[in-house]
């Protein structure tokens, strides 16, 4: 990574972000991972910035196969604008580049789904609001879904449709219902994930409450992705043109997530189950996790561990977080602790300790990360 031209474009983002006001507390599409400001005279144009830079440490050791530790240092920014000036239809640009050299890639090939040493687009999307309850988005924007690394990496956005309705329940609970026909990451790609979620928060944004979320998914003509070496411990047949996923692939899901207060302490805890319809075995996945602590409350810290278990055809590899290293036909367990400094940064070390279930000895992976916002979350 060209260190020099990522704190140079780190400044850049602080600076900008020391010039705009803070963005609204709530947004009418899922919260996304990058926050909004809309400085004096941006706002005036109804332009909104929003800037994201991740640094990042990685060290993985005892991969299969491999007889040398792997070491890297990489960096990731995202920057666009949104204009919001019509009161239905806002439009939404942005850059992504990965700050590292391409050659960086080399040992970590068909597992990372971030790439280095190249410019793509983050963000090019039209949000239709006809209604305040109803969101339309074309174009290449984050999921309307909820998600974990089981299933989805925050890092792709994919490209096509998606619609997210939402309703208050009572006085304090809120319903959703959002539905996705989008392709993995570029309009070129042949693949296609077709689905929809239900979700029922119980008093979101209060100290305590729950959420429960079921969705299915359609990952229709997934083979383009298996020739392009994203197998990913998934089953794939033949080679080179010829190579196909051994499974098809559609899925149900279920999430359930609850919060509250120990001793004044903010802890947390939730299950997500997978299970794919198209195979009969090998077909399933669970994720658990437990976390103490908050980052938006003082001493800013939080702690988090992570129990994930996803058979060989649960679902295409090409789909799930690279923080593992193992994206399906495998176990294992993810320890972390953040802290947040600054309210424009977030400093996390993880650490992995996984199986793949046809391999006697455990992989170890360590991921230290500096998150740069333009503004607080």
């Amino acid at each position: 990574m060209n260190a020099g031209r990522a704190w140079r474009l780190a400044a850049a983002l602080l600076a900008l972000a020391a010039a705009a006001h803070p963005a609204p507390a709530e947004e009418r599409e899922p919260p996304p991972e990058y926050f909004s400001a809309g400085g004096s005279w941006l706002a005036r144009l109804g332009l909104s910035p929003y800037g994201d830079l991740r640094l990042r440490f990685d060290r993985v050791e005892d991969r299969p196969g491999a007889t040398e530790t792997l070491e890297r240092f990489r960096g990731l920014a995202r920057a666009g604008l949104t204009w919001s000036q019509h009161p239905v239809l806002s439009l939404e640009a942005g850059f992504y580049s990965g700050l590292w050299e391409a050659q960086d890639d080399k040992l970590a090939t068909g597992f990372d789904n971030e790439k280095g040493g190249e410019w793509d687009v983050d963000r090019l999307a039209a949000v239709i609001a006809p209604t305040p309850d109803l969101t339309i988005v074309l174009g290449k924007r984050a999921l309307p879904f909820a998600t974990t690394d089981m299933t989805w990496d925050l890092d792709l956005r994919p490209v096509g449709i998606t619609g997210a309705l939402r309703r208050n329940v009572g006085t304090y609970d809120e319903a959703r219902i959002a539905a996705a026909v989008v392709r993995r990451e570029h309009v070129g790609d042949d693949d296609v994930l077709a689905g929809g979620q239900v979700l029922y928060a119980l008093r979101p944004g209060a100290l305590r409450g729950a959420t429960l979320a079921l969705g299915y998914f359609d990952y229709a003509e997934p083979d383009p992705l298996a020739r392009q070496g994203l197998g990913r411990q998934n089953q794939v047949l033949g080679t080179g043109a010829n190579a196909r996923y051994a499974s098809r692939f559609r899925t149900l899901d279920a999430q359930l997530a609850a919060r509250g207060r120990v001793a004044a302490l903010p802890v947390g805890a939730g299950v997500h189950g997978l299970r794919n319809l198209e195979s009969s075995a090998a077909g399933d996945g669970i994720r658990a996790w437990a976390t103490v602590g908050e980052l938006r409350e003082w001493p800013q810290l939080e702690f988090r561990y992570v129990y994930q278990r996803i058979e060989r055809e649960a679902l295409p590899g090409a789909y799930n977080s690279d923080d593992w290293w193992f994206h399906t036909r495998a176990r294992g367990h993810r320890v972390s602790l953040a802290v947040r400094p600054w309210p424009r940064a977030t400093l996390r070390v993880s650490g992995f300790h996984e199986q793949r279930d046809d391999v006697g000895e455990a992989t170890r992976r360590l991921l230290v990360d500096l998150e740069l916002r333009l503004q607080p979350e």
